[in-house]
């Protein structure tokens, strides 16, 4: 594998956001650290004879590469042992394709590659991923390539890929390796979570269509596994009453999912992947971000809140089980004091 030339499509720059107003002494240290992120430089790659293994992982040989494919820069918490950890399960994969010969292989003259390890969740492939593929289409840039998606790809990826342009995208079969002679890899566009304003741009001139923001709208997580508010009934109850719509946005079209939050005034969510719908908001919706108690550092909502222009509010709430990470754990709400909290919003 040689890398043939390396393009930047779009330089570094330090991303300034401003916090949300009337915040706590206790409430400002959520936010501290996000005040400013600095986007790397985002870049195109041209390489020859790389292999995407028959779990969809890209072998590369460049640390660089390496690095900007497992996003090693986004870790938190104990950020030494975790990359140690993710480098050891790539070479390891990498090791494992060696040693088994009898997959199938498919080779290609040429394709695009824009996904890192993260682009198979609901969020990241929102938020990271899309705006990669709307700079190429926007730009007609490798206009006449066809852009790889690796496994293990999920069925809202192809819906996205088909409202592009279906006939721009290879999908990775499964039990089947790819050669590819000339590959093409862009590096992240902005590191996770912390989109320039240009990516979100990107995407909301593409999908949105103009659209009167009326509804108010509370997106479940009831058909969830993890993450879930043991009280959601209770809440939903008193959500009702304030003439909110329910909605259980895994179970809607990508486009009905879109159609949706464009026309909604107040968002309400749980933090996690299917609030990143909030790219979808007007200028002058509300969002109200509900997050761990616990959770001091993950900031998307408001990053994001901070480009569109739209009003963030969050309201933190307590886990159920302290033994669980954030991130598996369910949860509770202070039903009476987030009615105190946002009375004069949700009016």
């Amino acid at each position: 594998m040689n890398i043939l030339d390396k393009q930047i499509l779009l330089k570094k720059e330090l991303i300034k956001r401003k916090l949300p107003s009337n915040l706590s002494f206790n409430e400002k240290k959520l936010f501290i650290e996000d005040k400013f992120n600095k986007a790397p430089n985002f870049y195109l790659v041209k390489l020859k004879n790389v292999i995407i293994n028959k779990n969809g992982l890209p072998i590369l040989k460049d640390k660089t590469l390496i690095n900007d494919y497992l996003d090693l820069d986004s870790l938190r918490n104990l950020k030494f042992f975790k990359k140690i950890i993710l480098l050891l399960k790539y070479k390891f994969n990498i090791i494992l394709d060696r040693l088994n010969l009898s997959n199938k292989v498919k080779i290609l003259n040429e394709a695009v590659f824009v996904n890192n390890r993260h682009s198979n969740g609901y969020f990241h492939w929102v938020s990271d991923t899309l705006p990669k593929i709307i700079y190429l289409e926007k730009n007609r840039l490798l206009n006449k390539k066809k852009i790889l998606i690796n496994l293990n790809y999920k069925n809202f990826q192809k819906e996205y890929c088909k409202k592009v342009n279906s006939y721009k995208f290879i999908f990775q079969k499964k039990n089947t390796k790819i050669f590819v002679k000339n590959f093409y890899y862009l590096s992240k566009i902005h590191n996770s979570g912390n989109p320039r304003k240009q990516s979100i741009s990107l995407i909301r001139d593409f999908f949105l269509k103009k659209n009167k923001p009326k509804k108010k709208i509370y997106i479940s997580r009831k058909f969830e596994s993890k993450r879930n508010l043991m009280n959601e009934e209770e809440f939903c109850n008193y959500l009702k009453k304030k003439n909110f719509e329910i909605h259980y946005f895994e179970r809607y079209s990508i486009l009905k999912q879109i159609n949706l939050i464009s026309k909604t005034k107040i968002l309400i969510g749980f933090s996690g992947s299917g609030l990143i719908n909030c790219v979808w908001l007007s200028k002058k919706s509300s969002l109200i971000d509900i997050r761990p108690e616990t959770d001091n550092y993950v900031n998307p909502f408001f990053s994001i809140s901070n480009l569109i222009k739209f009003n963030y509010n969050f309201f933190l709430c307590k886990k159920t089980n302290f033994l669980k990470s954030n991130h598996y754990a369910n949860f509770t709400i202070d039903i009476d004091k987030f009615d105190k909290n946002f009375k004069k919003i949700l009016k």
